[in-house]
């Protein structure tokens, strides 16, 4: 361990963090949550209208116990 050396990232870092995890989300989550919503009888315009129901990402983020 030395002192002052530290760690640095490249510029493209969180883009390419993003798109692996944007790919992972499709290919392995999102079909599981579609089947979900199959066998709920949740349709795509339900779904909608839900997702705008939400409460903000930073609402939810700020008000955690």
């Amino acid at each position: 361990n030395k002192r002052g050396v530290g760690y640095f990232i490249s510029a493209e870092a969180f883009a390419k963090t993003r798109d692996l995890k944007r790919a992972e989300f499709i290919e392995e989550q999102l079909p599981i949550f579609y089947h979900n919503m199959q066998l709920l009888g949740i349709d795509l315009e339900e779904l909608e209208a839900l997702i705008r129901d939400l409460p903000d990402i930073q609402t939810i983020t700020t008000n955690k116990n």
